[in-house]
């Protein structure tokens, strides 16, 4: 079945979109050595793209930056983190960088 360009941007945007949503919450949940990594090395690493044009892809798709994402993430987790109330501030702040 052949697709027309606006049709594969439509499902390439939708697939990205949900593997870079998936990737950035995974860096901010997953066990200590990964956070530390940079977000631009994780998502290359993790999805096999260039950075620049995941970049370009997600802020197309969802109208904000794949940083503010991640620092949107990193807020929603600590809310989680603090309302179970089983760390410390400082823990929280140390566990999301």
């Amino acid at each position: 079945m052949k697709h027309s360009a606006g049709s594969w941007r439509t499902w390439a945007s939708n697939c990205s979109k949900t593997r870079l949503r998936g990737a950035v919450i995974e860096l901010v949940r997953h066990p200590e050595g990964v956070r530390r990594e940079r977000l631009s090395d994780w998502l290359v690493r993790r999805l096999g793209h260039d950075y620049d044009s995941l970049s370009r892809l997600f802020s197309e798709v969802t109208g904000t930056t794949l940083e503010k994402y991640l620092i949107a993430q990193k807020i929603e987790y600590a809310k989680e983190l603090l309302i179970y109330d089983e760390l410390s501030l400082a823990e929280i702040a140390d566990r999301l960088g």
